[in-house]
């Protein structure tokens, strides 16, 4: 299916062009880019800070990528017309400083200026970065494999996050998510000369976690798992599935330890610390100065409370994936704790190091006043438009009737792995056509994976066409948990699926991707030093 634009005509659009939008993210003024594509175009190449925010689910992504709605913000595509859609967006939701970027991707290279391919680039070259100008060490599979045999003095820690911890993880390793590292190792290696080992699917997380605990000067010998669980499975080494515990909370012994280490880190890396006072003044200029408020514990301790207005992104992953948290430039940013501020700290030091300039650890006891508990309800869904709201029961019996045609614009693998019985997949960006196309006058019903991007899609597309329009309340997910039956075989493509950057289902496949992604990231932060918008700062010892 040929690309094409679903939105009005953009002779009304503001442009800018590629060399004012350079000379702003140089100068370090706030500003957002993003790139409304899917993930495959994005990773095929992107301006260096650019911000993937793909169609499918823009509304509920930008508004935590640029919460100010005053931001200037410049959306941007490849030729296909998504750009002029996306600002359409961002004018409903109330941005009042968008434009899009003259030219294009065509127009940002005709004017000299550098495109990189992957996604969490920043993140991952600053593995690289650190890996070589620190020298962190690492092991290879073969070697750990032989530790393993020989019941060596060793820990392995795995440092991602849960999902991908109990998806598959090396047997007898110990899962401490990201900034949990440095709070939770002190127990595990009574002795300072228990090896420790650091992995996570492939390189940066493993490298990070490794060097973070050498700069917070942990005694032991440290090291990363060269390509991680990648690189075991492909070995042919046994991978375990399903598993979830988390290593324990610190002991006081260790508790006291992990705040001797942050505050070693504090003082080496130059980490701010801010009070109630100065929070709440950040909060009174936030019209005019974008603040980020992250908690950066782990999701359970956010959950029984929090501060008010926080959002929980854990701190390995915010440093693993910045670009899916911070999407204004020069915003500033503020990392919640507990009163120890362990976890905060390691993560502003490694945001310092990716060269954030406004970061500071907010380690205070909780104001009652100031608590919340839970997470934060999602953001209303769209009242406008012409749509209809439909039940799965109803959907049913529509269904069995016949005549109805039902799409689904969420995550191409939840609809490889189950589906609505005859939906039929397509991407937000083709949806319109789709819609507009020649399959019959008969009501079109568009599901995603939990209902939300439908509803938003809906919304604006029933203002556009006549052809009569439903959502399936609670998309798929509100489906399944009706007890409706899934269709798990075949289902029908009327776009490629390009939402997802990696896809592989075998080993060799695993194996060929792991080739060329650490021929990739070998060489990452050479492209990042010649286009020259990020600057990795160096803290001497």
């Amino acid at each position: 299916m040929t690309s094409q634009t679903t939105a009005p005509a953009t002779a009304h659009l503001r442009t800018i062009s590629a060399v004012d939008v350079d000379r702003r993210l140089r100068s370090g003024a706030e500003m957002a880019l993003l790139d409304p594509r899917e993930v495959k175009a994005y990773a095929a190449g992107h301006p260096v800070l650019a911000v993937s925010v793909p169609l499918r689910d823009f509304e509920d992504r930008v508004v935590e990528l640029v919460p100010r709605r005053t931001t200037p913000t410049v959306v941007y595509d490849d030729g296909t017309g998504v750009a002029a859609e996306a600002a359409g967006i961002l004018a409903d939701l109330g941005y009042t400083d968008v434009a899009v970027l003259a030219g294009g991707l065509t127009g940002w290279s005709e004017a000299g200026l550098h495109l990189v391919d992957g996604v969490g680039v920043v993140s991952k070259a600053l593995g690289e970065f650190v890996a070589d100008r620190q020298h962190t060490p690492k092991i290879d599979v073969d070697d750990l494999a032989e530790l393993r045999r020989n019941g060596s003095d060793f820990v392995l820690v795995d440092t991602r996050p849960a999902d991908e911890f109990a998806r598959e993880s090396i047997p007898g390793g110990l899962h401490a998510p990201g900034a949990e590292l440095l709070y939770r190792i002190h127990d595990l290696v009574p002795s300072p000369t228990t090896f420790v080992v650091v992995n996570c699917a492939g390189r940066t997380r493993g490298i990070i976690g490794a060097q973070a605990l050498r700069n917070a000067g942990l005694p032991n010998p440290v090291a990363a798992l060269e390509n991680g669980t990648a690189a075991w499975q492909v070995a042919g080494y046994e991978i375990a599935v399903g598993r979830t515990a988390l290593v324990p909370p610190p002991s006081p012994r260790g508790l006291q330890r992990a705040r001797a280490a942050a505050a070693r880190v504090a003082e080496r890396f130059e980490v701010s610390f801010i009070g109630p006072a100065e929070l709440d003044q950040f909060r009174r200029e936030a019209d005019e100065r974008t603040l980020f408020l992250f908690d950066v514990r782990h999701p359970d301790e956010f959950e029984k409370a929090h501060l008010r207005g926080a959002r929980s992104v854990p701190g390995g992953q915010l440093v693993q994936a910045r670009d899916d948290f911070v999407g204004t430039l020069g915003a500033r940013v503020v990392l919640v704790d507990g009163p120890d501020a362990v976890r905060a700290t390691i993560t502003a030091s490694w945001l310092l190091q990716m060269g954030l300039d406004d970061v500071a650890v907010y380690a205070e006891d909780l104001r009652p006043e100031e608590t919340e508990i839970g997470r934060p309800a999602p953001a209303a869904l769209p009242a406008d438009g012409s749509y209809e709201v439909v039940s799965a029961a109803d959907l049913s019996r529509r269904l069995a009737d016949g005549d109805l045609l039902v799409l689904d614009i969420g995550s191409s693998r939840h609809y490889a792995d189950a589906r609505v019985p005859g939906a039929r997949w397509v991407d937000r960006e083709h949806l319109a056509e789709v819609v507009d196309g020649p399959a019959g006058s008969y009501p079109v019903v568009v599901t995603s994976d939990d209902g939300r991007a439908a509803r938003h899609a809906v919304a604006r597309l029933s203002r556009r066409t006549n052809r009569p329009l439903a959502v399936l309340d609670g998309g798929t997910a509100g489906w399944t948990a009706a007890g409706f039956p899934v269709e798990v075989d075949g289902g029908e493509w009327l776009s490629p699926p390009e939402d997802e950057w990696v896809t592989y289902r075998t080993v060799d496949e695993r194996r060929t991707w792991l080739e060329g992604y650490t021929a990739w990231a070998e060489g990452v932060a050479d492209r990042l030093a010649a286009d020259g918008s990020v600057r990795f700062r160096t803290f001497e010892r």
